[in-house]
């Protein structure tokens, strides 16, 4: 059974999700939760390495079916 997480807006959001970062797109691999730090996604960079972002603020896209940054006002 997967833990369940959410974004820092309450917002659910599961392992095998994509989502954008820096234009491109990307499919998380791994989610934690580190203290100070928030939630913690990993994804697989197209040099085949693994990485690490914050996804503590993105917000749900239902249109194009991805995560993307949270526009700040």
């Amino acid at each position: 059974m997967s833990k369940y997480f959410k974004t820092g807006y309450g917002e659910p959001i599961d392992v095998g999700q994509n989502f954008i970062l820096d234009g491109k797109i990307y499919r998380i691999e791994k989610l934690e939760v580190i203290r100070y730090a928030g939630l913690i996604g990993s994804y697989i960079g197209e040099d085949g390495k693994t990485y690490k972002t914050n996804l503590s603020t993105v917000t749900y896209d239902s249109e194009k079916r991805l995560w993307k940054p949270r526009k700040i006002k």
